[in-house]
């Protein structure tokens, strides 16, 4: 049997131009939208629950600050930074992928480049689920005393916005790429037989 293929053209085409892409749009979003994208981080009807919550958190003049809608300077470069972030991350994958492609099968042996795709694609997917939980965890509270709160809003994405929507499920679409790659979906028939090359 032939060992797996590290980057057929279906997968280059989903790490190495869609993500990168759709990366790209966080990144003006976060940049060139900074308000907006500060508003819409917690979908406008789950704030007016979270007012009293927040506001006994940080404080009343803070609290109300943050529901406003009107980032502090701190948020703004906050916000502009997370923006730099995702712009890394688009640059990193769309040159690291377009790089590997870019070799001839004789060039750079199959598994060095597995070696270079699953450890990259293993440090994404870690930060896919960071990025999930911490996105959840900091949902404010939503008819809940107990403190247990963000289930209450796992259970209601009628409520979410496109942000949170992409925050969460897009995230769980492409930890979801990234897992199907490690199982060897689309890569060709499993590894463990190849012969040794002479």
């Amino acid at each position: 049997m032939s060992q797996l293929t590290p980057l057929p053209a279906p997968w280059y085409i989903f790490f190495g131009l869609l993500e990168p892409v759709s990366t790209l749009a966080g990144a003006y979003f976060a940049l060139l939208d900074t308000d907006g994208f500060y508003r819409d981080l917690i979908p406008l009807e789950m704030k007016g629950s979270a007012a009293a919550f927040v506001k006994g958190v940080v404080g009343e003049a803070t609290g109300g600050a943050l529901l406003s809608g009107k980032p502090s300077d701190e948020a703004r470069m906050g916000l502009a930074q997370l923006g730099s972030c995702y712009l890394l991350l688009a640059l990193v994958s769309l040159f690291l992928f377009s790089t590997l492609r870019s070799f001839s099968p004789n060039s750079l042996p199959r598994s060095t480049m597995e070696l270079i795709i699953r450890n990259y694609l293993a440090a994404l997917a870690i930060a896919d689920l960071v990025h999930i939980g911490v996105t959840l965890f900091f949902l404010p509270p939503v008819g809940r005393k107990d403190g247990r709160f963000w289930f209450a809003l796992v259970s209601q994405p009628q409520r979410w916005n496109g942000l949170l929507a992409g925050n969460v499920l897009a995230t769980l679409g492409l930890f979801t790429a990234r897992s199907m790659w490690f199982l060897g979906v689309g890569r060709g028939s499993p590894a463990g037989g190849e012969k040794k090359r002479k």
